[in-house]
């Protein structure tokens, strides 16, 4: 797989993803009636998520009662647009969906996720301070066991912080926050200075005042 940085778009990620993982043989959902999730087309075992294509304008397609109340079109879950990726693929996609469509209204379509649930699942791994309940994120997160894998994790924060310019200057310091380990715990910097005083110095210069 290429960097982020090297990626024209969030389709050309797509793309090599499809065609590193392959497509999905059935829709995300049995039918738009009762959005009952298909298990049948899960790959937890093997540590990757299923992507939603068309996050990049209609989030939190994954969530059934969302897609009923705001009467999403079923084709977003057909398998032509679903799209298999590991966890830190899985980020690339959701940082170039972010860059891409900031700035079109708020909330921006990406930035939420990124903040709220990807970053500090990620750096909760990372610190060992928790152990995952569910065989499949362990699986999923233990591609950041291997060293390269990690430093591509912090080229993508790095890649997106430099390129971010949303609407609340606020989000690169929430950021720069949850790379604390301690984040989900005690939301304290002081925490992630202490534990990981390299990784600060190398990202402190995108905090905004």
């Amino acid at each position: 797989m290429k960097r982020i940085s090297e990626y024209r778009d969030y389709q050309e990620l797509l793309i090599d993803l499809k065609k590193k993982y392959g497509i999905p043989e059935y829709p995300y959902f049995w039918n738009d009636r009762t959005y009952t999730p298909e298990s049948r087309i899960k790959r937890g075992k093997e540590g990757l998520y299923l992507h939603h294509d068309k996050e990049d304008t209609y989030p939190q397609l994954s969530v059934a009662r969302v897609n009923i109340l705001n009467n999403y079109p079923f084709e977003c879950h057909l398998p032509k647009n679903l799209t298999y990726a590991n966890a830190l693929e899985h980020l690339m996609l959701h940082i170039l969906i972010t860059l891409k469509d900031e700035g079109k209204g708020y909330p921006e379509v990406g930035i939420n996720g990124l903040m709220i649930y990807m970053l500090p699942q990620i750096n909760t791994y990372l610190a060992k301070s928790y152990q995952f309940k569910k065989e499949w994120l362990r699986k999923a997160m233990s591609i950041f066991d291997d060293e390269d894998t990690k430093e591509e994790y912090y080229r993508c924060l790095e890649y997106f912080l430099e390129n971010y310019h949303g609407h609340r200057t606020e989000d690169h310091n929430f950021i720069l926050r949850v790379l604390s380990p301690d984040f989900l715990v005690d939301n304290n910097m002081e925490l992630f200075y202490a534990y990981n005083e390299p990784v600060y110095q190398r990202f402190k210069k995108y905090r905004k005042r």
